[in-house]
């Protein structure tokens, strides 16, 4: 089976599936609409592959066309250009002749895996349905509605392809496990932060969490199976290419993942390999179906809505305030635009490294090129973890702080290529223990002001604004 990031959607039924469906019928009552091939799941959804998807609206032989329309519409709510096509079917069976009419619709283009509407809109006729499929129903608008997801077709037990560099701890038989999530684990580096694992792991309920990362080794392996514990296995893959990241193996791991987590490393690869791919795309549909998402460094950075993307190399607080257009910030969308992360951009190593103030500059930046003033900045320390339940309570955890950066005065004062940043945010400081509700915001926390002008910051240690 051609396995391609993007499967033709066509609305077709076979002449095989056909002959156990059709209803010969001299009534006008036999409009039928039939998605044989989809399965149901509990989620709402009728899953397919491009093998077996149909869709068609079957009528009488010589019955005046009915308009009834099929429309399609992807998970942005944007609609997809149908063609239609008249057929007429004819075959013998034992008891005589059957023949029908049928208009197959078709996209014009080819449609990427994913979650779509399909809408039937009733004709000027308005004949009733048969239909072999539960509709969410009838709309009040002469249009019947079902959601469904176009997935890969991916074999039930797929092999590692050879050249995927790969380690597994534990057991390698799936087991049946509902996750309690979505929750998120936001770490800032250097070395984990044992309470929040176990704090995440408790989510996961004793399943499979993944380890994603483009470079190093089974590190996570031991410490989360053996030190931390009580998860049926972990599996570290290297996706260093994007052919990886569209493998079907990769793809099914992830998908019976209860946790997936991603190490530190380099953000621009984790950009580069996994974009557009089933590694992105199984990352989002992870956290939508309960499961949970983590990350530390360069993993970290890639989940917000917004990163930045270090493909110059790092940028310097100090060449942030300077120019915040100095070729070194280089801001992209992130991975997945997980819902508990939108309008937010992260950082890592954060007072260790004096990162505060590029932070600022990557808020002022988002205000003016994309509109994006309510940018929430994430500066998470070394040792620190920041996780959030599925109720969006968030809570520090480790030995350092959580920053939280709003733009004070929505757009800074002065963003402008080769002159100093003028802007100023509320900083809100969490020290262990501290919580914040997302994406409310809301926390016990008491702002600080911080400001940048002519190249300084003020108070100069922001970290500690009190000291």
């Amino acid at each position: 089976m051609n396995s391609r990031t993007w499967i033709c959607f066509v609305l077709l039924l076979t002449t095989t599936l056909w002959s156990t469906a059709c209803i010969c019928t001299q009534s006008r009552e036999s409009i039928r609409i039939d998605l044989s091939g989809f399965h149901e799941k509990s989620d709402g959804y009728l899953r397919t592959t491009a093998e077996d998807f149909s869709v068609a609206v079957q009528y009488d032989e010589g019955d005046t066309i009915p308009d009834d329309t099929i429309e399609l519409f992807d998970s942005d709510h944007q609609s997809v250009e149908m063609v239609a096509t008249r057929e007429h079917v004819g075959r013998r069976q034992l008891n005589g002749n059957c023949a029908f009419d049928r208009t197959v619709f078709t996209s014009k283009d080819l449609l990427e895996p994913g979650r779509y509407r399909v809408i039937h809109r009733r004709g000027s006729a308005g004949m009733p349905l048969e239909n072999d499929i539960t509709w969410k129903g009838y709309d009040g608008s002469e249009a019947y509605v079902v959601d469904i997801e176009i997935y890969d077709p991916v074999w039930e037990n797929p092999l590692p392809p050879e050249e995927l560099e790969h380690y597994i701890t534990g057991s390698e038989e799936k087991i049946e496990i509902q996750p309690t999530g979505p929750s998120l684990l936001l770490m800032g580096g250097g070395l984990d932060v044992d309470e929040a694992f176990v704090a995440w792991l408790e989510h996961v309920q004793g399943g499979d969490v993944v380890v994603l990362r483009t470079s190093g080794a089974d590190g996570y392996n031991d410490y989360l199976y053996h030190d931390i514990g009580g998860i049926n296995s972990v599996e570290t893959m290297l996706i260093d290419s994007r052919t990886l990241a569209n493998d079907p193996y990769v793809a099914t791991r992830l998908r019976d993942a209860e946790g997936i987590f991603l190490a530190g490393g380099n953000q621009t690869t984790y950009l580069q390999h996994w974009r557009d791919t089933k590694v992105e795309r199984e990352i989002g549909a992870a956290f939508e179906r309960g499961a949970n998402v983590g990350g530390t460094s360069a993993g970290l950075a890639v989940l917000g809505e917004f990163v930045f993307s270090a493909e110059e190399g790092t940028v310097y607080s100090d060449e942030a305030l300077e120019d915040p257009y100095n070729p070194y910030m280089t801001l992209e969308v992130g991975l997945g635009a997980l819902p508990a992360l939108s309008g937010v951009i992260t950082d890592s190593h954060f007072a260790n490294r004096d990162r505060f103030g590029r932070l600022m500059g990557f808020l002022a930046r988002l205000a003016v090129d994309e509109e994006r003033s309510d940018v929430v900045g994430i500066g998470i320390d070394e040792r620190t973890a920041l996780v959030i339940d599925p109720d969006g309570q968030a809570t520090v955890m480790g030995e350092g702080a959580v920053y939280l950066l709003q733009n004070r005065d929505g757009e800074p004062t002065r963003c402008e290529p080769g002159e100093w940043l003028e802007t100023a945010v509320d900083a809100f400081i969490l020290t262990v223990g501290d919580t914040v509700m997302i994406p409310s915001w809301e926390t016990e926390s008491q702002a600080v002001s911080v400001e940048a002008v002519d190249g300084a910051l003020s108070p100069e240690n922001p970290y500690e604004p009190g000291m």
